[in-house]
């Protein structure tokens, strides 16, 4: 057994939690990273939560259907093929990244811009080069410790190439793309990333090792396919006019409908 105390700033306060933990409880809280949780004002309930969840989704992670990737366009690597002139196809950086929002024109840093046929010469067509072809997500790679979320993420279209300051998702197996995009976009998943994120960077392997449980579908495929069909639809209504009302209640319509207390949790 070990005691952990993390304390919200520079001072030692009296008032920071005692967390007391067994090493095994370590291996099965992160058993890739073995990382120590470590957020200001952790709670035992907090750590013991995580402990649950982890039993729920029987020990499946994120990886374990996809792994994230770095951005293909390396800012430094590729800056003979970049240029500051509008000659290329834009590089698409962190910046362009909301959560379930793609900035168009993002107020922070200077575009970049591609030459596509030559990036795309240096490379084969079984790399990640040519994950430009797939309709991904992109999350930022970078999120400040203190900022509202720490993962952010949407949807990328295809035809776009990300920066090094995006990692992104393609191809999952078994799992659809907008139902990682929403627990990406999950209290539940910022909630996890926050017990043991230390700095400033959203890394690969820790999104990849966030806990996911097995998902079985009540509903017919043929009922599922409409209503995926129309979820897009209100999701691409909502990018144009800004509104998520509509959303948002065919959202909750789904969840008064189908949810059942699992008796798991």
């Amino acid at each position: 057994t070990f005691s952990l105390r993390v304390h919200p700033g520079k001072h030692i306060l009296e008032s920071s939690p005692i967390l007391n933990m067994e090493v095994d409880q370590i291996e099965v809280f992160d058993k890739d990273n073995l990382s120590i949780p470590c957020y200001p004002n952790m709670t035992m309930m907090d750590f013991q939560l995580a402990l649950k969840l982890i039993e729920v989704c029987r020990d499946r992670a994120l990886q374990d259907f996809v792994s994230s990737q770095q951005g293909e366009v390396n800012l430094t690597s590729h800056s003979q093929l970049l240029s500051p002139e509008p000659k290329g196809q834009i590089v698409l950086r962190g910046a362009h990244v909301n959560r379930y929002d793609f900035i168009e024109k993002p107020k922070q840093g200077i575009p970049v811009y591609l030459d596509a046929q030559r990036f795309l010469a240096f490379h084969g067509k079984d790399t990640k080069a040519y994950d430009h072809l797939y309709v991904r997500i992109g999350y930022q790679r970078g999120s400040a410790i203190d900022n509202w979320r720490r993962i952010i993420a949407t949807i990328i279209e295809k035809g776009n190439f990300c920066s090094d300051t995006i990692n992104y998702i393609v191809n999952p197996k078994q799992l659809g793309l907008f139902a990682i995009l929403a627990l990406l976009n999950s209290s539940l998943w910022e909630w996890r990333f926050r017990l043991t994120s230390t700095n400033n960077h959203v890394n690969a392997y820790e999104i990849d090792s966030m806990p996911i449980r097995r998902i079985c579908c009540v509903t017919s495929k043929e009922e599922r396919e409409k209503l995926v069909e129309k979820g897009k639809k209100l999701y691409e209504n909502c990018l144009e006019n800004g509104n998520w009302d509509s959303l948002l209640f065919f959202v909750d319509q789904r969840l008064e409908k189908q949810y059942i207390p699992d008796p798991e949790l």
